[in-house]
């Protein structure tokens, strides 16, 4: 058989030829297994695994960039390790036999000259990362004794647009179609029990999609980045079809086309980065009930420029605002206690800010880059503890940050806020 690439050469080759540095190999008629990298890296255009060989072992032919055809026997060849063919960027003409029931974690990844490939329905299972960064994917038939899409087996396929996922698939993991921006429609099968964080993220073509009602566990950031996604329909749907609420939690937001929204008002907790750069939204109104809102919430979302946050919320997450450069003002309800990581950097629209009576933290970075700041009005009669290092620009001149009355000598002599002693008014 052919071994690692220490005892490649075991089985007898019939032809080992090149032509300015590219090779053909036939292998002798008796092999059974191409073993672990065994051809790493070398210069092949074309192979032809006779029909003796069931085992193609795991980064056999990694990194063979200049390998355009592989011609794999009908009936013999059953498992595919992983990294087999990764790497292999010209590879275009290849089929994958019937006879094959596995493939192992980024069998095929970056082989971005793959347009279409069909996988028997004996496959019954596939690793992860398989067709990752396979950008001119186009159509993939998947095997219907498939139970699970793993993490990552066609991120980054930009291309993808034509895909039907089998009956039987229970589970789609973490990152499974990640970037697939071709992806206009995906159904998703009735058997459908468990959704992976970030599974559809940057699936910018998608407009709509179907919860199945066997859905039971829906992880963080499935639906980020789906720019274009307008609707939500079965489980889990809002009555306007813009949010996914799952346990009174929002999950996911269909920003399509939103200027405004009022958040539902069963909702009492929202997740990390529901609303994470949702260009066209403006204004937004949460209702009282809310508890808890997650990190990153509406980062980035650079339209933004009126939010009603509740007067039930405690804290203002890490990075929430971060990168809102129209939000011109902001009214923090007298229930806040802590303002964490960057939650307002980069707001460049701030100028003045009031910060309640009940905030006991604020931590690093929580208004830096926010250069046009210039008026801050801090109730808290004790100086809230800083976590880490500035808070504010140190870009800002003529600052104004005004405390109560008898509290000026405690502001100016605290841990961090005495970098900022010549601003502090008190009074």
């Amino acid at each position: 058989m052919v071994r690692t690439r220490e005892s490649r050469f075991d089985a007898q080759i019939i032809s080992h030829t090149h032509t300015n540095g590219k090779g053909v190999i036939k292998f002798d008629k008796d092999l059974t297994e191409i073993g672990e990298n065994a051809f790493y890296g070398e210069p092949l255009i074309s192979i032809h695994i006779p029909k003796s060989v069931t085992t193609i072992g795991p980064g056999a032919f990694h990194g063979c960039k200049y390998l355009t055809t592989i011609i794999v026997p009908k009936h013999s060849v059953s498992t595919i390790g992983r990294e087999a063919f990764a790497g292999c960027e010209n590879l275009s003409d290849f089929s994958l036999p019937e006879s094959v029931t596995t493939i192992g974690d980024n069998a095929f990844e970056n082989c971005n000259n793959l347009q279409e490939i069909n996988l028997s329905d004996r496959v019954s299972w596939m690793g992860a990362n398989t067709f990752a960064n396979c950008t001119n994917l186009r159509k993939v038939k998947l095997p219907k004794n498939l139970t699970a899409i793993e993490s990552g087996t066609f991120k980054d396929c930009h291309n993808l647009s034509d895909i039907s996922i089998p009956k039987n698939i229970n589970t789609i993991e973490n990152g499974a179609f990640l970037y697939c921006s071709g992806l206009t429609d995906v159904a998703l099968p009735k058997s459908l029990a468990r959704i992976g964080d970030q599974a559809f993220r940057g699936c910018s073509g998608l407009e709509q999609i179907s919860i199945p009602d066997n859905v039971s566990e829906i992880g963080d950031g499935v639906f980020f980045d789906c720019m274009n996604l307008k609707v939500f329909k079965g489980k889990y749907a809002s009555e306007d079809g813009h949010c996914l609420i799952k346990d009174n939690k929002l999950i996911a937001f269909a920003p399509a086309g939103v200027k405004e929204y009022e958040i539902p008002k069963e909702v009492t907790s929202i997740a990390n980065s529901v609303f994470i750069r949702c260009n066209s939204l403006e204004r937004i109104t949460l209702p009282d009930g809310i508890l808890e809102m997650g990190s990153h919430l509406f980062m980035e979302c650079t339209r933004l420029t009126d939010v009603n946050l509740p007067k039930s919320l405690v804290e203002i997450n890490v990075c929430t605002f971060k990168g809102c450069t129209n939000l011109k003002e902001i009214i923090l309800p007298e229930s806040i206690e802590k303002i964490k990581l960057s939650a307002f950097e980069q707001c460049i629209g701030l100028t003045s800010i009031v910060i309640p009576q009940n905030v006991k933290s604020i931590h690093k970075s929580a208004f830096d880059d926010c250069d046009n700041l210039k008026s801050i009005f801090c109730k808290p009669t004790t100086p809230p503890t800083v976590e880490g290092d500035y808070m504010f620009s140190r870009r800002v001149s003529g600052r104004e940050i005004y405390v109560p009355a008898g509290s000026g000598e405690k502001y100016r002599t605290a841990a961090y806020w005495s970098r900022y002693a010549s601003d502090i008014i008190e009074g």
